[in-house]
């Protein structure tokens, strides 16, 4: 959204020697690119900072160096290239490519057609902007694009999609949110649109439907790492899987899809259940199921039997006493439940999702004998598993009490 940052922040990222290794592949491509377009916007003293950097970082390759710096030679004045010539026996190829950048940021920083119009009904011109490009690989051969690439810092913000709302769930913490909505009949939801200024008319005609599709963003996957080729589903245990074969959050566009059934629509509010999202996670579109064009014929269908569910690998789920006399001092005190009709259903929605065993792989393997919390609606259950000694076959809930969760960055009041 704002070129002269963009750059500014690439130079310092790239300053620093532990990043400069990065600065491979797609990486350089993105920075010329970057380069070109703060040129665009009339950055031409950052940009010819930014292109003299990257021509003596010596991780870059030296044609890569070289059109770098030819780069900064279109832009700089000779007296502040001195220290940083190259080979007398590189000048012509330089005058040369020099010549064919200027054509380039010529084409670049040309005027753009009249797009967005005014108050006054004056044209305004958006200023040119290219995405990154990569060279064409040799006849036969596939691209290979680097992970870090897809930087979940850049990739999210650049995605550029407005939600139409937050949705609220059952589900107020990423521990304990099923992996699947429909192994939890009883999580009950609320969508709130915020589209245009009647947002209630594009909602006629939904309630006739009785799922809708999802389409959200995974907004809480963190970015302290960029996502990976391969994953390891946690019912696999610890086999490794293509990501694209999986339903894994961190994927290289951070976007979900999932079915919800629709209960019910009341203004602009969609109520909904058997969904499996954290609440306040943010919708970018809903959809109405259709079997007829959603479900294609069984006899075509197949999948491999590790992501089918199985009725045998389900657990047991017990309420120790104590945890059922918790659960009836909540229920005098009179304090109500957030989303849940009631706080039998709430207990019962919990059990569906333990009963799936939603510990993490390292949870199950480092941690196994502590004791598991989870929340549900406003239930916060403390619960311990059966051990693997033991047959691993069943979970006991030995305390409920009412409690809000801790809030994470992103959750909104």
């Amino acid at each position: 959204a704002n070129p002269r940052e963009g750059g500014r922040l690439l130079l310092y990222s790239t300053s620093a020697p532990s990043e400069r290794a990065q600065l491979v592949g797609g990486g350089r491509q993105l920075c010329r690119e970057v380069a070109g377009v703060c040129t665009g916007m009339r950055a031409a003293t950052l940009c010819f900072d930014f292109c003299l950097l990257l021509a003596n970082v010596s991780s870059v390759r030296r044609a890569d160096r070289s059109v770098c710096f030819a780069l900064a030679a279109s832009l700089g004045s000779p007296d502040r290239l001195s220290a940083t010539s190259p080979a007398v026996s590189e000048l012509d190829a330089l005058r040369t490519r020099v010549r064919e950048l200027e054509g380039q940021l010529a084409s670049r920083t040309a005027p753009a057609a009249p797009s967005l119009a005014s108050s006054k009904g004056a044209a305004r011109a958006s200023p040119p902007v290219d995405y990154p490009t990569f060279a064409t690989p040799k006849k036969g051969a596939a691209r290979r694009i680097s992970e870090g690439w897809w930087d979940p810092k850049i990739v999210g913000p650049a995605l550029g999609s407005r939600p139409i709302g937050h949705i609220q769930t059952t589900f107020p913490t990423k521990n304990g949110c099923p992996r699947q909505g429909a192994v939890c009949e009883h999580a009950r939801a609320k969508l709130q649109v915020e589209f245009g200024t009647n947002p209630q008319y594009s909602l006629q005609g939904l309630e006739e439907f009785s799922h809708v599709w999802l389409l959200f963003h995974f907004d809480d996957n963190g970015a302290l790492h960029s996502p990976r080729s391969k994953v390891q589903p946690p019912r696999l245990r610890g086999e490794s899987k293509g990501v694209f074969s999986t339903r894994a959050p961190h994927r290289p566009n951070p976007l979900g899809l999932t079915l919800a059934r629709l209960d019910g629509v009341e203004g602009a509010t969609l109520h909904l259940s058997a969904l499996d999202l954290v609440d306040g996670t943010p919708i970018l579109d809903v959809k109405p199921y259709i079997p007829a064009y959603d479900a294609p014929p069984p006899d075509q269908v197949r999948c491999p039997a590790w992501s089918l569910p199985n009725a045998a690998a389900l657990l047991d789920v017990r309420v120790s006493e104590e945890a059922q006399r918790d659960l009836g001092g909540i229920e005098q005190a009179g304090v109500p439940p957030r989303l849940s009709r009631d706080w039998s259903e709430a207990l019962q929605g919990l059990s569906e999702v333990l009963a799936q065993d939603p510990r993490s792989t390292y949870r199950k393997q480092k941690c196994a004998d502590e004791e598991y919390p989870i929340y549900f609606d406003r239930l916060k259950a403390w619960c311990i598993f059966d051990s693997e000694e033991a047959g691993g076959a069943g979970v006991e809930i030995i305390a409920l009490s009412v409690e809000d969760p801790p809030k994470s960055k992103r959750a909104r009041e």
